[in-house]
């Protein structure tokens, strides 16, 4: 959206989509210890204030840089806290087909992934950046509040909330585990050119010719795959 006000800004906008994916990752660790000290709710509100407030704040953006603090830290630290926690404590609660459990709660992001490029189009159309930042501010604080209420730890800590140790909490025993780091090398390696093509797949559409609802189109086939792939894998 901000491509189309600001001429030759591609390069420069696309460290928003970097900053906050890399936020989105490197929050991770921080949302658990929260959670493991004072629970997942915490966590949950504070992802609910960061991620609305980034979208909220992003509308007001005039510069580039407005948005690397926006949408790139607020926003990805939010989201990082919300999903995190979320994926962390859904499959908690199943004793059988808990990676089942786990593809549904992931495959929400390809079902929100098949919607959003249609809103975000249309409101960009039809009333600005500006209030398309806000209306995504107001569908993500909603579905948070349902998250906040929703979402609870299993089997909270028998000791009171904020006593556990950093200790405790970290298990560095893991990074002995060689199935465990061949895990993460393999996931740093894929999610290197896993967001590339949602973040350029509308430009290149529109540069070859499609228009912008194409292009959403093409981004909500390719969040149905996820949706399907997830649950299978």
């Amino acid at each position: 959206m901000f491509r189309d006000r600001v001429p030759n800004s591609q390069f420069q906008l696309s460290f928003v989509g970097t900053i906050l994916e890399v936020c989105v990752n490197l929050m991770g660790p921080l949302s658990q210890i929260i959670a493991s000290r004072f629970g997942s709710k915490v966590v949950l509100i504070i992802g609910t204030i960061l991620a609305t407030l980034g979208l909220e704040l992003a509308s007001f953006s005039t510069e580039i840089w407005h948005l690397y603090l926006t949408q790139g830290v607020m926003f990805g630290s939010g989201a990082s806290f919300l999903y995190v926690t979320a994926m962390g404590t859904a499959p908690l609660w199943f004793n059988k087909r808990r990676g089942l459990a786990l593809g549904l709660a992931s495959g929400g992001s390809g079902i929100g992934g098949l919607v959003l490029p249609f809103i975000i189009s249309a409101t960009n159309n039809s009333v600005g950046i500006a209030w398309t930042f806000r209306i995504l501010g107001f569908i993500c604080l909603a579905c948070d509040i349902i998250a906040c209420i929703f979402i609870k730890d299993k089997n909270p800590s028998k000791k009171k909330k904020g006593e556990r140790s950093l200790k405790a909490i970290f298990q560095l025993s893991v990074l002995k585990d060689v199935n465990f780091m061949l895990w993460t090398c393999g996931s740093v390696i894929g999610l290197m050119g896993y967001f590339i093509p949602y973040f350029f797949v509308p430009a290149n559409a529109t540069y070859l010719g499609f228009t912008p609802t194409q292009g959403s189109t093409l981004i909500a086939i390719m969040s149905a795959a996820n949706f399907v792939g997830r649950i299978l894998v």
